[in-house]
C-alpha cells in the first residue's frame, strides 16, 4: 500500500500476480483508507478503469471486516467467501440477480460503454443456475440475447451468439437445443474457430 498515496496492490488468493485498487473505487463507509493495514482481507470486483484500461484492477472494493457475517463469522478464506456470496445469490429473486448481470455501476464508471472484463465467477455460477432449468419460452421472455449483450461481465460475452468471444462449447455445454434456438444462432464466420 502507498497510503500517502490512496493506492496499493491486492494479491488475489488463487489467482497470479496483484491487481492495482485505488481508494476512490472502496464501497466502504465504515473504513478509512488510513486504517488498512497490509495483510487485511478485502471484498473486490476485478475489471478495468476508463484512466487505464489496459490494465486489470479492483474496480470496486470494500474490507472483509467492514461487511456483517452474523450467521457465518469473518470468512478465512476466498472460497468461504465465493461458498457465502453463491448462497446470498441463489436466494436473490431472479430479477435482482439478472439486475447483478446487467453491472449498471460498471456502466456508470465508463459513461455506459464499458468493455466486457468484469470478472465474477461466483454470479456466473448462480446465474447458469437460474438460466439452466428455464423453458425457451421464458428465456424468450427474459429477452436473454439483449441481457447478454447489454452486460459487462466476460462470461456473458461467452454465452452470446452476437459476440466474437462467444464460446460455442460453453453453449453447447449449457443450453438445450431448444434453449439455443430462442438465444440466437452463432455467426458462422467464427464458429470454426470458437470451438477450442
Amino acid at each position: 500500500m502507498v497510503a500517502d498515496r490512496g493506492f496499493g496492490f491486492l494479491a488475489l488468493e488463487g489467482m497470479p500476480g496483484k491487481v492495482f485498487f485505488h481508494v476512490t473505487a472502496s464501497l466502504s463507509r465504515q473504513t478509512d483508507y488510513a486504517m488498512l493495514a497490509e495483510g487485511d482481507k478485502v471484498l473486490c470486483q476485478i475489471g478495468s478503469t476508463p484512466r487505464e484500461p489496459a490494465k486489470r484492477s479492483a474496480v470496486t472494493w470494500a474490507p472483509l471486516a467492514d461487511w456483517d457475517w452474523p450467521e457465518y463469522g469473518l470468512p478465512s478464506s476466498q472460497e468461504t467467501v465465493d461458498s457465502i456470496r453463491l448462497e446470498v445469490l441463489r436466494e436473490l429473486h431472479p430479477k435482482k440477480l439478472d439486475y447483478a448481470v446487467t453491472a449498471k455501476w460498471y456502466k456508470n464508471q465508463w459513461d455506459g460503454t464499458p468493455p466486457s472484463d468484469l470478472f465474477d465467477p461466483v454470479l456466473k455460477l448462480a446465474w447458469l443456475e437460474r438460466l439452466v432449468p428455464l423453458s425457451p419460452d421464458a428465456l424468450k421472455a427474459l429477452d436473454l440475447p439483449t441481457l447478454l449483450s447489454e452486460s459487462p461481465l466476460a462470461f456473458a460475452k461467452q454465452l452470446d451468439p452476437d459476440s466474437s468471444a462467444c464460446s460455442v462449447s460453453t453453449l453447447l455445454s449449457t443450453f438445450s437445443p431448444a434453449q439455443l434456438a430462442r438465444i440466437g444462432a452463432p455467426k458462422i464466420e467464427w464458429l470454426a474457430s470458437s470451438w477450442s
